[in-house]
């Protein structure tokens, strides 16, 4: 039985497919820009009790290049359907460097993963390092379950895993890869 729903993963599926094309080269973060980047997840994670769980959901973040050699900073929301039973929301800050053309950063924040697989909800500390290239990022991450369960329903438990996303970087503050200018 699916418990949830598929529409805002359908919507931004279609916006993402009817973006159009930009050059690679396009995708290099700009010093001093703002972007809204949304985006797709695809995830795999293990969990000490030795439960493996598949995601599939969205993410959306807002970033900004800083001007000088810091790299940039930001926030992220994200939400995936866990084995299609239980969901997983997350937000929190994220902070990177730039090599190069691709960002490597951290997220640091909260996770919060509902009731289901015969677990409890469960609220999490989330830390996650990544690397991207062009739309394509990969982030292996990391939950350490602080709140949830009972003696009768257990919390999720710790938790690493992999997510692959593609992000559409769409800049706020000036010409974007999309726009043709």
């Amino acid at each position: 039985m699916l418990r949830t729903s598929c529409a805002p993963l359908s919507a931004l599926i279609l916006v993402l497919l009817s973006a159009p094309a930009a050059q690679a080269s396009d995708f290099g973060p700009q010093a001093g820009a703002t972007y809204v980047n949304p985006g797709l997840l695809l995830s795999g994670s293990y969990r000490h009790s030795g439960k493996g769980a598949f995601g599939l959901g969205a993410e959306l973040s807002l970033h900004h290049f800083t001007n000088n050699d810091f790299g940039g900073f930001g926030v992220f929301a994200q939400w995936q359907a866990m084995n299609f039973q239980y969901d997983r929301f997350c937000g929190g800050l994220q902070a990177t460097d730039t090599l190069e053309t691709f960002p490597i950063g951290m997220e640091l924040g909260v996770a919060y993963e509902t009731e289901g697989g015969g677990e409890a909800a469960t609220t999490s500390l989330h830390f996650a390092p990544f690397a991207s290239v062009g739309a394509a990022t990969a982030t292996l991450r990391f939950g350490i379950p602080i709140a949830g369960g009972t003696e009768e329903l257990p919390r999720h438990g710790f938790d690493v895993g992999l997510t692959l996303a593609i992000k559409i970087p769409l800049r706020l503050d000036g010409p974007s890869p999309f726009s043709g200018r």
